[in-house]
């Protein structure tokens, strides 16, 4: 019953960031706290999507860009917040 309840009424109410886990279907939230809460995790996801897995330090124009910038490209186009069943 305590699982029940929690679902329906108590976890809709709690962020996502803020959510401990406390079932097995809940293990995905642990990645997605790394992605919030480290920042060089965040960067390294970035990257591999914006390069799409290789990238030409000679020639590739990420250089010129700031950290902050492929990580709002990342969040923006390539992220999407999961919907919890």
């Amino acid at each position: 019953m305590n699982c029940v309840m929690y679902k329906h009424l108590i976890e809709q109410w709690i962020p996502l960031i803020d959510r401990p886990i406390l079932q097995k279907r809940h293990i995905w939230l642990i990645a997605y706290k790394r992605i919030e809460k480290q920042r060089i995790y965040h960067l390294l996801l970035a990257d591999i999507c914006i390069h799409q897995g290789v990238c030409d330090r000679r020639f590739c124009i990420c250089k010129y860009f700031y950290d902050e910038d492929k990580i709002d490209c990342f969040d923006r186009i390539f992220r999407s917040i999961p919907t919890i069943l």
